[in-house]
């Protein structure tokens, strides 16, 4: 083959390659808001060195949670505070989400999606247990977190949604080793909290943007658009919902997302690098291209993980 004729194949392959990549929406991360409230409570309490090493543990679990959904192109903290900085968004105070000057006021260049996220509260705190008849005593150490994320679409301005997020994660210590092993189990349980909140927020974010589509099905079989580090495990049951036609409030004319219906519910039985297989437990009418949200278990999670809702299924 000629080199006049390589050349056309090689640049074919990276137009191809550029546009692939181009095809993953670009997501900026701001730097993450502490409550002023919530600030001056952790410093009375002497707590703020615990804060800051959650934050800081925080703002980059949730760049790497998101990295590996595979879905987004994330922009860079800096950069992104440094564009926020020259918007006067962040410091300014004076953008009401809501009102209609958020529009012009939200819009990023390059920037498709914005997720803002800020601490509304946290808690760390020791309760002490003593048994006598074991001549033992213990220290359980608890990490309480809530976080709200607020996830903007810059092309329109509009906030898509909010979601409330809290965990609350503990360690018991047992007093003859609790000298010993102080450090590692502290720094442990603020690393264990950061990653079981980042982990949340991903997967909401990527739910809300880019639902999980049904792949294939085959029999009572599916496979399903999830992998590894996407807050999908084996075991969980997740509901299956075929998409109708979009909805538009009749009173403000603002679109409110796609109908959905339930068709069934799945099983996930295994968690492959770039894909989940799930075993279909109820099957009204599941096919390819149906999307699926993870089944909740209890009316108490649904209250306090309120579901985003977006027009961008």
């Amino acid at each position: 083959m000629t080199i006049r004729k390589i050349i056309p194949i090689v640049v074919g392959l990276l137009v191809l390659s550029s546009a692939a990549r181009a095809e993953k929406a670009t997501l900026g991360v701001s730097e993450i808001d502490v409550n002023e409230a919530v600030r001056n409570a952790v410093q009375k309490q002497g707590n703020s060195t615990s804060l800051d090493r959650v934050v800081q543990s925080l703002e980059e679990q949730l760049i790497d949670q998101i990295n590996r959904s595979r879905k987004f192109q994330v922009v860079a903290r800096s950069d992104l505070k440094q564009i926020l900085k020259e918007q006067d968004l962040v410091e300014s105070g004076l953008v009401d989400p809501y009102g209609e000057n958020a529009a012009e006021s939200f819009k990023v260049a390059g920037i498709k999606y914005l997720l803002v996220l800020g601490i509304d509260n946290f808690q760390d705190y020791t309760e002490k247990a003593t048994f006598e008849a074991l001549d033992s005593k213990a220290t359980k150490r608890i990490i309480q977190l809530s976080a709200v994320a607020k996830l903007y679409n810059t092309t329109t301005g509009n906030l898509l949604e909010s979601t409330n997020l809290q965990i609350r994660q503990q360690t018991l210590e047992e007093q003859p080793t609790f000298s010993r092993q102080r450090g590692d189990l502290t720094q442990r349980l603020f690393v264990d909290t950061a990653r079981k909140m980042a982990g949340k927020i991903a997967a909401r974010v990527t739910n809300v943007v880019f639902p999980a589509k049904v792949l294939a099905k085959r029999g009572d079989m599916l496979m399903i658009n999830r992998g590894d580090g996407t807050q999908i495990e084996a075991g969980q049951t997740w509901t299956v919902f075929s998409v109708g036609e979009q909805l538009v409030d009749p009173d403000t004319g603002e679109t409110l997302g796609n109908a959905e219906f339930e068709v069934g519910k799945v099983k996930v039985t295994r968690v492959n690098p770039k894909f989940s297989q799930a075993k279909i437990v109820e099957d009204n009418g599941i096919n390819k291209g149906a999307i699926l949200r993870p089944h909740r278990e209890s009316e108490r999670e649904q209250e306090s993980d309120r579901n985003f809702s977006t027009e961008d299924h």
